[in-house]
C-alpha cells in the first residue's frame, strides 16, 4: 500500500515547526486531507496552508476523512486514545514521543495495531540521524571491544513554545525532564546497546514535574549514569566507553561522531559527508519517508511500538521508584523550617 492521504492531529509546536515543512515538501507524494485541534483557529491556519485540507475539531471527524496514515502530534496525555481510535478505523499510525503515559497504554496499543494489522511506529527521530548509524556500525563492527561505561548529560534553558501550561504537568505530559528528552536518550541508547537494567533514579520533583533527573543503569556488566536538566547548561554529550577506546556524539552535531582509540593519543571524527548541514526537520522527513517506504512494501527503517515497549517501561518503573535528588542549596530553608 503506498500512502497518499494524511491527517494529524495535534496542532501545535511539534506540528508547526516540523511537519509543516516536511509535508509541504511533499506536495507531490502526499495529499494531506486534515487536520485536528481544540484550538479550531489554529487546525485551520494549518488547513489553509493544503489545497482541499479539512480543519475538524474532533478526532471522530479526522478520522470520517479516511487518511491513510494518521500522525498522532496532540499532547502525550491523549496519545493512547486516538492510536487506538485511527487503528481501529484502518488508519496506519505514526505517533509522537512519549508513546503513552503507561506502559499499559502503550501494551493496548500495540496490540491493537497487531490485531487490526495496521503500522504503529513511533516518532524516535533521532535513531534518523547520520550520526546514530555511524555509532550503529562502529559498535556492530565489534573491534571497539566490550562495552565499560556509558555517560550522558544532555541539558540547558527550557525553551520549546508550548501553548498551555498544563504541559507542566504529568496528567498531560506523563513527567519532565525525563519523560521528554530522557525517551529520545533511552531509546538510542537501547538501540545501540540493548535493554537498560535500572538501578536507581532520582530527581527534584516536589510535588510538579522534574527539572533534573539522574538515572544509573546496567547495559550487561557495563554502568551507566543518565543525567538530564532542563534548566543547565551542560555538554549535551553521550560518552560510550569500550575495551579498546571510545565513542562521543554531541546532541546539535547530526551528521558526525569523534571515536577514541584507546594508545593513540589522536581523535577522529567521523563524519557522513553526503549529510553536511542536516537539520532537526529534515530527519523528521527521513522519518516520514521511512514509514511511506515501508507501507509501499519497501525496505525501510522504522521504530516500531514493540521497539517503544521497553523505554516506556523502563520510564514507569523509574518514576515509580523515584527518590529525591540531594539539593542541599534547599537545606538551611528546611532547617528554618523545623527548627
Amino acid at each position: 500500500m503506498s500512502v497518499t492521504t494524511i491527517a494529524i492531529s495535534g496542532c501545535g509546536a511539534v506540528t508547526h515547526h516540523y511537519y509543516l515543512p516536511v509535508l509541504e515538501a511533499r506536495r507531490d507524494r502526499l495529499n494531506i486531507v486534515g487536520f485536528h485541534d481544540p484550538d479550531t483557529a489554529r487546525a485551520g491556519a494549518m488547513a489553509a496552508r493544503f489545497s482541499g485540507s479539512a480543519a475538524v475539531d474532533t478526532m471522530d471527524a479526522l478520522l470520517a476523512l479516511k487518511p491513510d496514515l494518521v500522525i498522532i502530534a496532540s499532547p502525550p496525555a491523549a496519545h493512547a486514545d486516538q492510536t487506538i481510535s485511527a487503528l481501529r478505523q484502518s488508519a496506519h499510525v505514526l505517533c509522537e514521543k512519549p508513546m503513552a503515559l503507561t506502559l499499559a497504554d502503550a501494551t493496548a496499543m500495540a496490540e491493537v495495531a497487531d490485531a487490526q494489522d495496521r503500522l504503529l511506529a513511533i516518532g524516535m527521530v533521532r535513531r534518523h540521524f547520520p550520526c546514530s548509524r555511524i555509532v550503529e556500525r562502529l559498535i556492530g563492527g565489534g573491534w571497539l571491544g566490550a562495552l565499560r561505561s556509558v555517560s550522558v548529560f544532555e541539558g540547558g534553558a527550557f525553551h520549546w513554545p508550548i501553548g498551555d501550561q498544563r504541559y507542566f504537568t504529568r496528567e498531560v505530559s506523563g513527567g519532565g525532564v525525563l519523560a521528554d528528552v530522557g525517551v529520545h536518550v533511552l531509546d538510542l541508547l537501547s538501540h545501540w546497546l540493548g535493554p537498560a537494567e535500572l538501578v536507581t533514579y532520582e530527581d527534584d520533583a516536589m510535588g510538579g514535574v522534574e527539572a533534573n533527573a539522574r538515572l544509573t543503569l546496567r547495559y550487561g556488566e557495563a554502568g551507566g549514569v543518565i543525567r538530564l536538566s532542563r534548566d543547565w547548561d551542560r555538554p549535551n554529550l553521550i560518552d560510550l566507553r569500550f575495551a579498546q577506546g571510545s565513542v562521543q556524539w554531541r546532541a546539535e552535531d547530526m551528521a558526525a561522531v569523534t571515536l577514541f582509540l584507546d594508545g593513540d593519543a589522536g581523535q577522529l571524527r567521523i563524519t557522513d559527508e553526503t549529510a553536511n548541514g542536516i537539520t532537526f526537520p529534515d530527519c523528521i522527513g527521513l522519518q516520514l519517508d521511512a514509514i511511506i517506504d515501508h507501507l509501499a512494501g519497501k525496505p525501510a527503517r522504522i521504530v516500531r511500538a514493540a521497539n517503544a515497549l521497553p523505554v516506556v517501561a523502563l520510564i514507569e518503573r523509574a518514576y515509580r521508584e523515584r527518590g529525591p535528588m540531594e539539593m542541599p542549596w534547599l537545606a538551611p530553608v528546611g532547617v528554618a523550617a523545623h527548627g
